[in-house]
């Protein structure tokens, strides 16, 4: 290019400061003898200055000049872009994203390189954000609460898949309950500082749970409803299925009811097992038979099953006894736990007119 100035060129650069010589009216081409924009930086002048006698950002660009420099010289992003720089070379030099934004979407802005944290500072949306592919976690280690992610309409269930931590939703306020029915396990919200003795009632997996190990780690759920619509046999009256151990303790109900199972079939009318074998209340299809001390678990927190039971569409435990899987040791009497007082006793396998039959599941 040529830039004309007060004074004519002579045979060589006029010696002395680039910018006293400038001020003095001579051009750029007379004081660094060449029209190359890598030539008049080697003599000294400055971006400003060779922005403000005319030079192009698009031959700054081509010179060389970083981003930054001409973002610092008063460019700005949408010249900078314009004259070959890319978006990513905007946003890499510390363009304004206010700036970008009004000529390129958030997710074109993330593409290129901006940050999370900075299209928030910029002042886009939480909803955009999430339009754009940026996830909950993100979000958050940007520094937005639980809270404002909650406000915004992200689930509990959202929040806990994209690794925010159980116990700052716990802090923000969110129930044990909605954790739970959100996808949260038991063990971690243990990990998190929730009590065992908490979970007693709770609504999880299709019942109320009724035992808890340590840890969360796993326990037992009893069903909200009979697996049968009237009371029924234990089974038929034979042997003992193993007299030397009747499966009477907690955790020995899935072994017990397998064994009724494997002694009298899988019809569900043949036994109180069966029955409970094959039940898949709330889509679940691993229930089984309580164990005794398992059943005295109905009794022991039967207000709390009552109540979860009535919260969630069941019904109340009867006020007689319910089948376990533990046999009697013999082979007439299988055991039943009586919701009156919790006492657990024998009685004839093939009564079918006195207990009631509900299931259990394990987590």
């Amino acid at each position: 290019f040529t830039i004309h100035g007060l004074v004519s060129a002579s045979s060589g650069p006029p010696m002395g400061d680039p910018v006293k010589l400038l001020d003095a009216g001579y051009t750029l081409e007379q004081i660094s003898g060449g029209s190359d924009v890598t030539v008049l930086i080697a003599a000294g002048f400055s971006v400003e200055q060779l922005i403000s006698q005319g030079i192009s950002t698009t031959a700054l660009i081509e010179a060389g000049v970083d981003g930054s420099e001409l973002l610092s010289a008063g460019v700005d992003a949408t010249e900078l872009i314009a004259a070959g720089a890319t978006l990513a070379e905007a946003i890499a030099s510390g363009a304004s994203l206010i700036g970008l934004l009004s000529t390129n979407t958030a997710a074109e802005l993330l593409a290129a390189g901006a940050s999370t944290y900075n299209l928030m500072q910029a002042g886009v949306s939480i909803p955009t954000l999430l339009t754009a592919g940026v996830n909950a976690s993100q979000i958050y280690l940007a520094g937005v609460s639980v809270q404002e992610l909650l406000d915004n309409n992200i689930t509990v269930a959202t929040l806990n898949s994209n690794g925010v931590s159980v116990a700052n939703m716990i802090s923000a306020g969110v129930t044990n309950e909605t954790l739970l029915s959100s996808g949260v396990t038991p063990a971690q919200m243990v990990s998190a500082g929730v009590a065992t003795s908490t979970f007693i009632g709770m609504f999880y997996q299709a019942g109320a749970i009724v035992y808890i190990a340590n840890d969360g780690s796993s326990g037992i759920i009893a069903a909200l409803t009979e697996a049968h619509s009237s009371t029924m046999l234990w089974g038929a009256t034979g042997t003992g299925l193993n007299p030397g151990d009747p499966y009477g303790d907690i955790g020995q109900g899935a072994a017990a009811t397998a064994r009724i199972v494997a002694h009298y079939g899988t019809t569900s009318s043949l036994s109180a097992g069966g029955m409970a074998n094959n039940w898949a209340g709330g889509g679940y299809g691993d229930w089984y038979l309580p164990s005794e001390d398992e059943a005295i678990l109905f009794y022991t927190y039967k207000s709390e099953i009552n109540a979860c039971a009535q919260a969630n569409d069941g019904n109340n435990l009867k006020g007689s006894s319910y089948w376990s899987s533990t046999d009697n040791n013999n082979g007439t009497f299988g055991r039943k736990v009586a919701m009156s007082n919790g006492s657990a006793s024998g009685n004839n396998k093939s009564n079918t007119t006195n207990n009631w039959v509900r299931a259990m599941r394990s987590f």
